[in-house]
């Protein structure tokens, strides 16, 4: 197996290198974003541009470890369970592909790789698996039951496969929420929503008809999703955040949360819901009070405090 993790690092790593450093010396420039990607007149390569693709080759080698370690280990599975050589080539044929390919994008971001780099490292990937992973599989002579010979390569080379492709996946539209969050302390003023575009005019017509009265101290306000604007959710705490709250998100249209003893009041009564949620805790902030954030399931909470600022 030790082969088959040094061979495959050669293949997706060093020898794509190599060949991007002859088109360059042919005149082709295979990276950058300033002047791009071009033409220009062939050379020898200097000691500065042989220092860059070698900066290169090590930083791309450090994923390439991860992947070569998956290769080895779908070969090792491959010899275990006497897989046919033709179906190695094909399964190394797929994955070394992919994977090769994935990590020039990947790591080819950081100095603008032309889509040439691409196709490079995935046409090494690929003869890899052609050529090299079926030569180095041998099969046991000792034959595992079929069922098992059959299910443990395909399983696992699926979900390597799955793996590499995951984020190519179309997600689902991210929903376009814009969010606000205001604490609301003692005062004899009206609330009255602010007259800008940053809220829709019936989600400023729901705030005003809620008759709150006290002084306002903006939060936090954030958009996300390509049609922001769409979803209105708001909050007005009149006190404290206490707890850790989770608010409902319309599918379509606004709500107005009014946070006060406890609970958590929607205005209107929400009845269809998007699957995402929004998250609030109380802050961290050992001066002034304010809370922590998160919209949707992933990421951290954004801490923030109240303007103007309210001492603990």
């Amino acid at each position: 197996m030790v082969w088959i993790f040094a061979t495959y690092i050669l293949a997706a790593d060093f020898l794509p290198n190599l060949m991007l450093l002859l088109i360059n010396c042919i005149g082709y420039l295979p990276y950058s974003d300033r002047p791009g990607p071009g033409w220009q007149a062939p050379h020898f390569p200097g000691k500065n541009e042989l220092g860059f693709y070698f900066g290169f080759a090590l930083y791309l080698g450090i994923p390439s470890l991860l992947y070569a370690a998956v290769q080895a280990l779908l070969a090792f599975v491959y010899e275990m369970c006497s897989v046919a050589k033709w179906v190695v080539r094909v399964l190394g044929a797929i994955t070394g592909y992919i994977a090769a390919g994935l990590l020039m994008a990947g790591a080819g971001w950081m100095i603008a790789i032309a889509p040439v780099g691409v196709y490079v490292a995935s046409g090494c990937g690929l003869l890899w698996g052609l050529l090299v992973m079926p030569a180095l599989v041998r099969p046991r002579e000792a034959r595992l039951p079929m069922a098992v010979r059959v299910a443990l390569p395909l399983f696992l080379s699926s979900a390597a496969v799955l793996y590499l492709i995951y984020p190519l996946i179309p997600k689902a539209p991210i929903a376009p929420i814009t969010f606000e969050l205001n604490r609301i302390t003692d005062g004899a003023d009206l609330v009255r929503a602010d007259k800008t575009e940053y809220l829709k005019p019936e989600t400023q017509a729901e705030i005003d008809g809620l008759n709150l009265h006290g002084e306002v101290h903006g939060g936090i306000q954030s958009t996300q999703g390509t049609n922001s604007g769409d979803i209105d959710v708001v909050v007005l705490a009149l006190q404290r955040i206490d707890q850790e709250y989770k608010l409902d998100v319309p599918a379509q249209g606004h709500v107005v949360y009014v946070l006060a003893d406890g609970k958590l009041t929607a205005h209107p009564t929400l009845s269809k819901l998007e699957k995402v949620h929004i998250w609030i805790e109380p802050g961290e902030d050992a001066i002034y009070d304010g809370g922590r954030i998160k919209v949707g399931g992933e990421g951290k909470l954004s801490a923030f405090t109240w303007f103007p600022t309210i001492r603990r």
